[in-house]
């Protein structure tokens, strides 16, 4: 299903001489330019706060100027790409694994498709857990890809990062949480693997899901 990002209102002025007016408006009681501040309108000369549904003189025309609002879409998807953040992810697990004496892991494309798979099926469907709301869980997938299911691992999380936030930041909060954990902790740390892939899919109203997946 889609999901819609979120709304915040805009007021603009409508003159009633030159229809909107993009030009700073004027305080009618003394005649100075009006300053926007986040959510209030003040008075650059006598500080008198107003409200939007107050009138105030277009600075072109000279005309009454009357509120208007209406709804605009914020953009809260990271700026970063879901590509660098995931090989960034790949380094800071490298980067846990050799400070404790691991095996570095190579990174798999073939892990990376099943990653990204469940990581859009989580956001898409609106859950966050190794199994499908059919009840399909690891071994599924791995062999839905034709790739073995004898030894596998799978790690998951979700985050609204916010649209500023870097590659290495947003990868270093996610491997931060894993590590907190035990049962992730003991995943990224586990000596068998050789290998892992990883899956990350933003949804348009900025939640960022995250599929790790080893051999």
């Amino acid at each position: 299903m889609d999901h819609d990002p979120p709304m915040v209102a805009v007021t603009l002025y409508d003159c009633e001489q030159c229809e909107i007016s993009l030009t700073p408006l004027y305080h009618g009681e003394c005649d100075a330019p009006v300053i926007h501040t986040g959510s209030k309108r003040i008075c650059s000369n006598c500080g008198d706060t107003m409200g939007p549904s107050e009138t105030m003189r277009c600075s072109e025309c000279d005309g009454r100027a009357s509120p208007s609002q209406f709804a605009v879409p914020i953009d809260t998807s990271p700026a970063v790409s879901p590509q660098q953040v995931e090989r960034k992810i790949h380094d800071a697990i490298n980067q846990c694994r050799t400070t404790r004496n691991r095996p570095k892991l190579t990174y798999s494309q073939h892990l990376s498709a099943i990653a990204l798979r469940h990581s859009r099926d989580m956001a898409t469907r609106e859950y966050c857990d190794h199994h499908s709301p059919e009840g399909n869980g690891p071994g599924y997938r791995y062999r839905s890809h034709d790739h073995s299911d004898r030894n596998y691992g799978e790690n998951i999380a979700y985050k609204q990062p916010g649209p500023k936030i870097s590659s290495t930041k947003l990868a270093e909060s996610i491997v931060n949480g894993w590590m907190d954990s035990p049962r992730h902790r003991e995943n990224i740390l586990e000596d068998q693997w050789e290998a892992e892939g990883i899956g990350v899919y933003a949804r348009s109203d900025g939640t960022v899901f995250f599929t790790q997946n080893f051999k």
